[in-house]
């Protein structure tokens, strides 16, 4: 398991710190058994990251969320 840094925020980008959505987006793509979820709000802007998610299930990636609000155009109830 390796550490890093990750940030949001358009004060950091381009400081060598790469964004969450980057790193999100590859940790889901390197997803072999499980992902766990927490989050406290997921807004319009997630659509992108919600897509991979959609990709790792497909994949046959188990998936397990908890998310107190849910702000998407497309995955809206």
């Amino acid at each position: 398991m390796t550490n890093e840094t990750v940030v949001t925020g358009l004060a950091w980008m381009g400081t060598g710190v790469r964004s969450v959505q980057s790193a999100l987006k590859d940790m889901l793509r390197e997803a072999e058994r499980e992902i766990l979820l927490c989050a406290y709000s997921i807004t319009v802007g997630a659509d992108e990251i919600l897509e991979e998610f959609e990709d790792c299930l497909k994949r046959g990636i188990k998936f397990h969320g908890i998310i107190n609000r849910c702000f998407t155009n497309k995955y809206q109830d």
